[in-house]
């Protein structure tokens, strides 16, 4: 059982102090979405780790990333970090179907939980669908997220879209180490000869932590 995160205390926290279910909504969409995530690699052969271990690290990131109790050192308020952590949750779900633009393929999951209004609120959807779609580099986070004001309000809650995106994208960047592509687990696969090299950069960085300073 992974360590619980800053983060994660700081939702619940958040929770405590709001009466919003900020954190019971992270920790009930985290467990319904881990129990699909084994299958996450499986559409595209090769494919390093996009699974839980690479979601709980993109989340130790981003706790690195904003520290603390980010709310009271003003770097987030509480809603946006509950909308970024939901967002790095999602963001590699499009896996399931396919690795090539499997950013926009997530993006368009999120847009389909239609039904899931307990854990994703339709106000919140479009900001977690723009903050899931601009994860991949390829994507202009100023392009996605044009539709928003800088600030936008839901309810009597101010989130700021692009940094939401700008923050999903940075703690996805700084997943690469050697833990998402296991040399034990390389040995029993046929790589093809595309996703050798993605496996090799991985397993040659030890470790990596932004340095805040």
């Amino acid at each position: 059982m992974p360590q619980q995160l800053r983060v994660e205390r700081s939702l619940e926290q958040a929770e405590r102090s709001t009466g919003q279910p900020l954190s019971t909504k992270y920790l009930n969409l985290k467990h319904e979405l881990f129990k699909q995530a084994n299958y996450w690699a499986g559409a595209f052969p090769g494919g390093n780790d996009h699974g839980p271990g690479h979601i709980e690290r993109v989340l130790e990131k981003l706790d690195q990333l904003v520290g603390g109790n980010p709310a009271r050192q003003r770097l987030l308020r509480p809603y946006e970090l509950f909308l970024t952590m939901l967002s790095i949750l999602y963001h590699d779900i499009g896996i399931l179907r396919a690795r090539e633009d499997h950013a926009g393929i997530s993006s368009v999951y999120v847009e389909e939980e239609k039904k899931n209004t307990y854990l994703v609120d339709p106000r919140d959807r479009d900001i977690i669908s723009a903050a899931v779609v601009s994860h991949s580099s390829s994507k202009d986070i100023a392009l996605e997220t044009e539709r928003f004001s800088d600030e936008e309000l839901i309810g009597n809650q101010s989130v700021r879209p692009r940094v939401i995106a700008a923050l999903v994208r940075l703690a996805d960047e700084l997943d690469e180490d050697f833990r998402r592509a296991e040399t034990a687990v390389q040995e029993k696969l046929d790589l093809p000869e595309a996703s050798v090299f993605y496996w090799q950069f991985c397993q040659r960085v030890r470790g990596i932590r932004p340095d805040l300073g």
